[in-house]
């Protein structure tokens, strides 16, 4: 480090005086940038700091009937007897102030007497304040208010644990709640969810497990140059789903498959099994590193995903119950999504909707279940059955019906989390190392100061 140093200085001295300070600045980022990555990509570099023991462990990182263990049950909720319970949103959500939000959140809920605020001056009377574990990192040096013993902070994420920088253990004995996409979270907050529409309907499982060995087609790349476009009945038909159920799904996509992602990092190995199936069936790849580019909130891009019978919906991380817009967007366009991550997809997905890529001892037999499924409508149209007994609902950023319940809820036992970061790594997937976060903050630091 000391040789580093004494040719950083030895630069700065060399460096011409006519310099712009916006180049400066760009060399002091080509160097930075490169010693960032050696950081974070270091060999060994995302280590788990816990095994994982189950939910049953949860208790053994909280601290109960007070936030400091110094306060009674009685003290602290008999001081907020108010009608009304206020949500006050201290960060963003990422590029949403609002959270996304654009009405109120509560007036469906069954317990509706909640109202979310985003001044802060009101801050010392509020019934909760809520963080976003993205915008305490990114403002690492924000000072927090003052957190009376009656008040409910709740720290938001739907990150995977190698995508929270912060410093987890400064944050010991702050938060009362976690908003998180774990079942064994404060307030659940998956990314999408689904109900019934009445009645039973035993689902029979779809999949055969091993797939079937049929004939594979050729399996050429299509090189055609119109992949983004919007002139099929297909593109017209798939958003249809209003009134009656249309039981015949398959005439609405004349393409195979597709795979979307705009995160090059790979830790759960996605690409690597996206080549592997590639030998058998063509599959065409959007986003950053793929062949085609479309923007992720372009209409014509979601129409052009619409025509696809399969979508590869491969989280990033087998993170546990963890599952994203991936799957649920799959539902939305009448698609059969192939999962592949950390979460039970028993537990969470539709019965009978999806294909596991990991229930499969091979490649070549899930791409052969893939091609039989895509070449029988009736086998095809059977993963949709569930479309006469479920409807998929949108999942807000977090769930604030639970929270307005949760704030109404006398009986609810005080409790902060003394261990946060033990909390966190009860994961199937790494949470960065403390090393790694230090060095995150300080060159978000610098880049901060740099003006980028």
């Amino acid at each position: 480090m000391a040789a580093l140093w004494r040719f950083w200085r030895r630069c700065r001295l060399q460096a011409p005086s006519s310099i712009s300070n916006r180049n400066r600045n760009l060399l002091y980022v080509i160097v930075l940038f490169p010693l960032l990555l050696m950081f974070l990509l270091i060999p060994g570099g995302e280590i788990a700091n816990y095994k994982y023991v189950g939910d049953t462990a949860k208790d053994v990182f909280l601290t109960t009937f007070g936030h400091d263990g110094d306060g009674s049950d009685d003290v602290i909720r008999g001081t907020r007897s108010v009608e009304n319970k206020v949500v006050l949103l201290w960060t963003g959500f990422f590029e949403s102030r609002a959270w996304r939000e654009t009405s109120d959140p509560f007036k469906t809920c069954p317990v509706s007497n909640c109202e979310i605020s985003l001044d802060k001056r009101r801050v010392e009377e509020v019934d909760a304040v809520m963080f976003n574990a993205r915008a305490l990192a990114l403002n690492d040096d924000t000072e927090l208010p003052e957190h009376p013993p009656w008040q409910v902070w709740i720290l938001h994420n739907s990150e995977p644990p190698y995508y929270i920088f912060l410093h987890l253990r400064r944050f010991n004995n702050v938060f009362n709640w976690t908003s998180w996409y774990r079942a064994d979270a404060d307030i659940f907050s998956p990314y999408g969810d689904y109900v019934e529409k009445g009645g039973y309907y035993d689902y029979s499982d779809s999949e055969d497990g091993e797939g079937a060995r049929v004939p594979l087609p050729n399996n050429a790349s299509d090189d055609r140059n119109d992949v983004v476009d919007s002139d099929s009945e297909a593109v017209q038909s798939e958003t249809n789903t209003t009134g009656e159920v249309d039981e015949d799904v398959y005439r609405l996509h004349d393409r195979i498959i597709f795979f979307a992602s705009s995160n090059c990092r790979d830790p759960g190995r996605r690409y690597k099994k996206v080549a592997q199936l590639k030998q058998y069936l063509p599959i065409d790849e959007f986003g950053d590193c793929g062949k085609y580019q479309c923007p992720k909130d372009n209409d014509q891009c979601e129409r052009t995903f619409a025509r696809y019978q399969f979508v590869l919906a491969f989280e990033n991380g087998y993170c546990r119950d963890y599952i994203t817009e991936k799957l649920w967007n799959a539902y939305r366009r009448l698609q059969i999504p192939i999962v592949s991550g950390g979460a039970d997809y028993q537990k969470f997905a539709i019965p009978g909707s999806y294909i596991d890529y990991d229930n499969f001892s091979n490649v070549e037999n899930l791409a052969a279940h893939i091609h039989r499924v895509s070449t029988n409508p009736e086998i095809y149209n059977s993963y949709f059955a569930w479309r006469k007994y479920y409807d998929v609902i949108h999942a807000p950023v977090a769930d604030w019906c639970q929270i307005c319940d949760s704030l109404n809820d006398k009986g609810r036992k005080p409790q902060v989390y003394k261990d946060l970061e033990g909390w966190v790594a009860q994961d199937s997937c790494p949470l960065y190392t403390q090393y790694q976060v230090f060095w995150t903050q300080v060159y978000l630091g610098i880049f901060k100061m740099l003006g980028f």
